[in-house]
């Protein structure tokens, strides 16, 4: 494959060589560098009309119109995101073919984002896309991607939430942690124990809400490599730094430490700073 600037010079379109565009592509979204994702993404699409024609309802078209949407949706480009979400779906829609459940439910999903993202919030429409999703995983017998069904579980809550419909956010948040092993999906874990503690704090079930902020950093400072020395910003060590002081309900996400406190540079640095303030607060405690 040329570099990003050579593309034109490629003109034989095959399945083999769409597809390795594609991931160049999607390589270059998770690393930010939207502007040789987008040309890559182009030329698979360019191929993939050529080969196919611009009418026909393949998989390679609506993959290449999806991460089209997916740069569209990374520049808060929304309205042009949905509307490739959509063709891209279109096409799915068209074959008739259950394996494509899982693709559909994906976009589902992105669409979900995008109309959570979106100002003014839509709760309520991007709970049904979400809802969605989740239907077309389950409808394919013998899917497995816990990791995709959790993720859809997490936006699901998060809708919830965002009405202040907590019970209902809790149970999708606990569905989603029950799909996920202990060993993997750390970041996603992370999420949902934050989830889990934003509901608790906004019930007044302090106790709780400091359990699961707790379980939250336990999980990030052992993700993190103990040798390194980066900036070690998370919410939940503030949330869990907070409610030990203060003991006081939330809101979570924005209410400040109630005392002046630079973070540590490292896990290991937090690590102790945790364990000293949990024991100069237990020696007061029994004061």
């Amino acid at each position: 494959i040329p570099p990003a600037d050579r593309l034109c010079h490629i003109k034989d379109p095959s399945p083999d060589l769409i597809k390795k565009l594609v991931n160049l592509g999607d390589n270059y979204i998770r690393q930010s560098r939207l502007d040789l994702s987008t040309a890559y993404f182009g030329k698979a699409l360019e191929l993939a009309y050529q080969l196919y024609g611009e009418e026909a309802n393949v998989p390679d078209i609506a993959h290449c119109i999806l991460y089209t949407g997916d740069i569209h949706a990374l520049k808060k480009q929304y309205g042009k995101a949905e509307k490739s979400y959509r063709k891209a779906m279109n096409i799915h829609q068209k074959t008739v073919d259950i394996k494509t459940y899982p693709a559909m439910a994906r976009i589902h999903h992105r669409l979900g984002n995008i109309l959570f993202l979106q100002k003014p919030m839509t709760p309520s429409r991007a709970k049904s896309q979400f809802a969605r999703a989740l239907a077309r995983f389950h409808i394919v017998e013998g899917y497995t991607d816990p990791h995709a069904m959790a993720q859809t579980l997490q936006m699901l809550g998060s809708c919830c939430l965002a009405v202040k419909d907590h019970y209902q956010a809790q149970e999708h948040f606990h569905r989603a942690l029950n799909l996920l092993n202990d060993k993997y999906y750390s970041t996603t874990r992370i999420v949902l124990l934050c989830g889990l503690g934003v509901i608790y704090d906004e019930l007044g079930e302090v106790s709780k809400a400091k359990e699961v902020y707790w379980e939250a950093l336990r999980i990030d400072l052992k993700s993190h490599d103990q040798t390194t020395n980066k900036p070690f910003e998370d919410e939940a060590t503030l949330q869990y730094m907070r409610l030990y002081v203060s003991q006081e309900p939330g809101p979570s996400v924005k209410k400040p430490l109630p005392f002046e406190m630079p973070l540590p540079s490292s896990p290991g640095d937090l690590l102790g700073l945790l364990n000293e303030l949990k024991s100069s607060m237990e020696g007061l405690s029994h004061h």
